[in-house]
């Protein structure tokens, strides 16, 4: 598929730099499969699979997608957790010339309906059940709802029902396909080849494209100044079908190391596995870093392994950077950047503690940065302004939306900039340091949530008059959300109400607000229109007037 903002004067541009290449994920994965064919490239709580038996289960996967009917471009929706199969069908769409949009396991009926219409998802992928949530009633319930939808695959599970077992997939063939039917079908560097999935400024999955060749520039910075090699073993405990989750499986590839996927994030679960499998780096976002290291049982483990630990999502603390640097026994990296927008500054290993502890790094190559005002104008060096970013790494756009390429970017073409929203200045050694965002979304444990979503539920709410949404501090999950809400007259609204109304309309239990607090007026801006969010916030303390509980997962 071609992409609807790469021109072809970027690829010329990029390609003369240097800066992409011909390289894909699926001829790397081919070359190990080639060079180190008895080498472990991939390990979940179930198997151990070597390069040349990822090979294989990717090739018959790939022919068996093609066997359905599938065709090229057409889009395959994976929701499934980290398992062996979530890497293999991401390579065996690329090889295919299918289309491959990932999606958090968090995402429910709201969610997945509006993605798999956006798409127009032919196929999706899920586990039968995870979780104690029955992710294929939730298929079966929202697919009259979705009229290109055909094909219902299960992963981690019998097929049943009409449904395809994933593993059956990737155990054999089909009959009467080789892999000469795959000839010619794998998407180029520079074709669109994935659908990147985040959440979008309405709270609902926004659908972005994704061409390979940015991507494999990204995977090449992460593992050089992540310092990653081929006899490396990395940990991935975060989504690795989304988001900058799948960074630390793909750089791993392309280097010819090993991947430990662990399903759920757990941190006994994780200090285990590092210990028994001689983890040498993972990719973690700013709560899960806090937990490992409250654990009661971290000193009982070996972690003499681990060489580098990334941390990404959210700003980690310099004084618990300096800590889990001293504790974990390695060194602590930042990565900045932003699911739909790519990556935009880096801190390498290399880099000394000032660095490393209060700044993002620097741009890397093929990335431009500027710092601009309230009126799109670049700030003086020093000052604070937004962070905007285009280039070599930056995605796309939109999947199939130009007018949302113009609104994002604000032109067609090279002269786009990304708007991050998030607020930066440049400090003396040309490092970029972070002050906060411009928008009020709030990031907990690494995912978004967007308070207008949640606050238009409250609308519907019968005793609610109005609601809004605000983060509050959390040392382990960095940031968790508060709903302030007035009542009507005479009416009563409980934590556990609120909690039962936001479950009752499927959305994602993260985004649960984790705090009530009942008040009769919100603090106004001057001409009325506007709710004063951070007197609302400033205003939040820990005590036992507020009503707290347990929102997300």
């Amino acid at each position: 598929m071609k992409s609807i903002r790469v021109t072809q004067e970027m690829i010329d541009e990029y390609t003369a730099k240097g800066y992409w290449t011909d390289e894909t994920l699926v001829g790397a994965c081919e070359r190990n499969a080639r060079l180190h064919p008895d080498r472990e490239a991939f390990v979940d709580h179930r198997r151990r699979l070597t390069w040349a038996q990822m090979e294989e289960e990717v090739n018959n996967l790939a022919l068996n997608l093609l066997h359905l009917g599938i065709r090229r471009d057409e889009v395959v929706v994976s929701q499934i957790p980290n398992w062996n199969e979530a890497m293999e069908l991401r390579l065996a769409c690329e090889k295919a010339g299918i289309l491959f949009a990932g999606a958090i396991l968090p995402f429910r009926h709201t969610e997945m309906e509006h993605l798999m219409r956006a798409t127009q998802a032919v196929a999706v992928v899920v586990p039968s059940k995870f979780r104690d949530f029955d992710y294929l009633g939730m298929v079966r319930e929202i697919q009259p709802r979705v009229p290109a939808l055909k094909h219902m695959i299960v992963g981690g599970g019998e097929a049943r029902n009409g449904t395809i077992s994933l593993f059956d997939m990737c155990a054999a063939p089909p009959p009467g396909r080789d892999r000469a039917s795959l000839n010619g079908l794998t998407y180029s560097a520079t074709e669109t080849s994935a659908v990147g999935i985040t959440s979008g400024t309405t709270g609902l999955p926004k659908c972005i494209e994704w061409s390979t060749a940015p991507i494999i520039l990204m995977l090449k910075t992460f593992a050089r100044t992540a310092g990653l090699g081929a006899n490396d073993v990395t940990l991935a405990i975060t989504p690795v079908v989304t988001g900058l989750g799948y960074l630390t499986p793909l750089s791993t590839a392309l280097v010819g190391g090993k991947c430990i996927l662990q399903e759920r994030f757990d941190a006994e679960a994780t200090l285990q596995l590092i210990e028994r499998e001689r983890v040498t780096f993972f990719l973690a976002v700013p709560s899960q870093l806090v937990m490992l290291l409250q654990h009661s049982n971290f000193s009982k483990y070996n972690l003499s392994s681990l060489k580098a630990i990334r941390v990404t999502g959210a700003t980690l603390p310099p004084d618990v950077a300096m800590e889990a640097e001293k504790r974990f026994g390695c060194v602590l990296v930042n990565l900045y950047g932003a699911a739909d927008g790519g990556g935009f500054t880096w801190v390498s290993t290399k880099d000394p503690p000032q660095v490393r502890y209060y700044t993002t790094g620097k741009k890397y190559e093929g990335i431009e940065i500027k710092l601009v005002d309230e009126n799109d104008q670049p700030v003086p060096d020093g000052e604070v302004g937004e962070v905007c970013a285009r280039g070599a790494v930056c995605y796309p756009g939109p999947f199939k939306d130009p007018e949302g390429v113009i609104k994002t970017w604000g032109a067609m073409g090279k002269e786009g900039w990304f708007h991050t929203g998030d607020l930066g200045f440049w400090d003396e050694g040309g490092n970029l340091v972070l002050a906060g965002r411009r928008n009020d979304m709030i990031i907990r444990g690494g995912q978004n949530i967007f308070p207008a979503e949640i606050e238009k539920l409250f609308m519907t709410q019968p005793n609610v008059l109005t609601a809004a949404v605000v983060g509050m501090p959390d040392p382990v999950m960095g940031e968790k959300a508060c709903a302030f809400v007035v009542l009507r007259n005479g009416q009563g609204f409980t934590f556990d109400e609120m909690v039962s109304f936001l479950k009752g309309k499927n959305i994602a239990s993260f985004k649960l607000p984790e705090r009530l607090e009942v008040v009769e007026k919100f603090p106004m801006s001057g001409d009325g229109l506007k709710v004063l969010k951070r007197e609302l916030a400033k205003g939040l303390i820990d005590n036992s007037q507020g009503h707290s509980g347990q929102g997300g997962d």
